[in-house]
């Protein structure tokens, strides 16, 4: 497994997704079908959510999730893993074209959560 470059904050926001591409399947009977799940945890370059849904590795999706401080975020991105979890099943996906100042401020977004959650721990 390669090692992680940036933060990764531990989060559940809830999450919408659509199936974009997969490989050369037909998936146009799953536009505008959208699929529900939980994020778990969040990085600038992807996500790992929950959802009862099993999506294939290299499936591509268009992802939709709001945070308060940013707003929404319509991005999209490849599944690199899937594996059951409880009642579903956690999916890992990297994002695809994030780049420019909308990356920056969810790195610095991130960067905020994960720094103020450890200062927080030092004083208990």
């Amino acid at each position: 497994m390669a090692e992680r470059r940036h933060f990764r904050w531990h989060t559940q926001l809830p999450l919408y997704f659509e199936v974009a591409q997969f490989g050369t399947y037909p998936t146009e009977h799953l536009r505008g079908k959208r699929g529900r799940g939980q994020t778990y945890d969040l990085a600038e370059e992807g996500l790992s959510f929950f959802s009862a849904l099993r999506l294939p590795v290299n499936m591509i999706l268009l992802l939709e999730l709001t945070i308060p401080e940013l707003g929404t975020l319509k991005l999209k991105g490849r599944v690199v893993r899937s594996r059951p979890w409880q009642e579903g099943w956690l999916t890992g996906v990297q994002f695809i074209g994030f780049n420019g100042p909308r990356r920056q401020a969810l790195r610095e977004h991130i960067a905020h959560q994960v720094k103020s959650k450890y200062q927080l721990i030092e004083y208990l």
